[in-house]
């Protein structure tokens, strides 16, 4: 029977993710505003501290001075992307106090090749953008097994003790299995409305940045800047259910890689007429 108009049906509450048995400090290196707001969001919601660094640079200064349980590595990021970060990380005479430190690769490119090619540059693991909190959980369950495998001391969750051992690799990957076998419709849920409300202001406070940003590097002949700001726009605009705009924005990414800097412009008047369609407010919104 359908719901009546005064009972309208309420979405269901996601099942809670277990308490990971230790905390992490991560790295987590990110240049748009609203990824790195989802990602405070969901670690904060599951225990762990996070600090950000805006671009590989900043992330390669941050890990010569302080140690960290893992790192959340963005690729397309200005001044130093995430491969050239990874191979500094890896490389002994860099400085880094860590340098087999667990590097999870975020990205919205997740063809296989581009997945072997994070592989390849020294990252451990691999998480799809929009970030979604039970893949992101399971990353972190290995990252934790990864630690404790190498005799690193982890932090106890507040209030709960360590296990004395990780997960076995089996688990671990009946675990990954499962967190992207079937992932949510929605990259947001287990966040509070108001989290969520948080994160869709933060992209339409955002949004005039990347446009800005796309419009200069076209000006500018630049194809690098215009496939990385292309590139954030796709990532942060699934996080609202933009589709149409993040599909039009992986074109220009995809132009701009390709060097086909001239068939962008239809592409973005295109994607520029999309903008006055989105909803202002987030899905929590009306619920309220």
């Amino acid at each position: 029977m359908a719901p009546s108009p005064s009972n309208p049906a309420q979405p269901a509450t996601p099942t809670p993710l277990a308490t990971h048995p230790a905390q992490l400090h991560l790295l987590c290196a990110e240049d748009d505003a609203t990824n790195r707001l989802v990602i405070q969001t969901h670690l904060s919601d599951m225990g762990h501290r996070v600090t950000f660094a805006e671009n590989g640079w900043l992330a390669i200064d941050l890990l010569r001075g302080q140690s960290f349980d893992a790192i959340l590595m963005d690729n397309r990021m200005p001044v130093m992307d995430g491969f050239e970060a990874t191979r500094m990380i890896r490389d002994t005479e860099s400085g880094v106090l860590d340098h087999q430190i667990y590097i999870i690769a975020c990205t919205a490119n997740t063809s296989d090749d581009y997945r072997q090619r994070c592989l390849a540059a020294g990252m451990h693991d691999f998480l799809p953008k929009p970030i979604r909190d039970t893949e992101l959980h399971a990353a972190i369950d290995r990252a934790i097994a990864y630690q404790r495998d190498r005799g690193c001391t982890l932090s106890p969750m507040p209030g709960q003790a360590p296990l004395p051992v990780g997960l076995s690799e089996a688990e671990l990957l009946a675990q990954f299995d499962a967190a992207t076998a079937a992932p949510s419709a929605n990259p947001l849920d287990g966040l509070s409305p108001r989290a969520s409300h948080e994160i869709h202001q933060r992209f339409h406070a955002d949004l005039p940045v990347r446009l800005l940003e796309i419009h200069t590097a076209i000006a500018l002949d630049d194809a690098p800047t215009l496939a990385r700001a292309a590139h954030t726009l796709k990532s942060s605009a699934r996080y609202i259910h933009a589709d149409q705009l993040s599909s039009l924005a992986a074109r220009i990414e995809s132009l701009a890689d390709a060097g086909h800097l001239s068939d962008i412009p239809p592409i973005l008047h295109q994607l520029e007429d999309e903008i006055p369609r989105l909803s202002p407010n987030s899905p929590a919104d009306s619920r309220a």
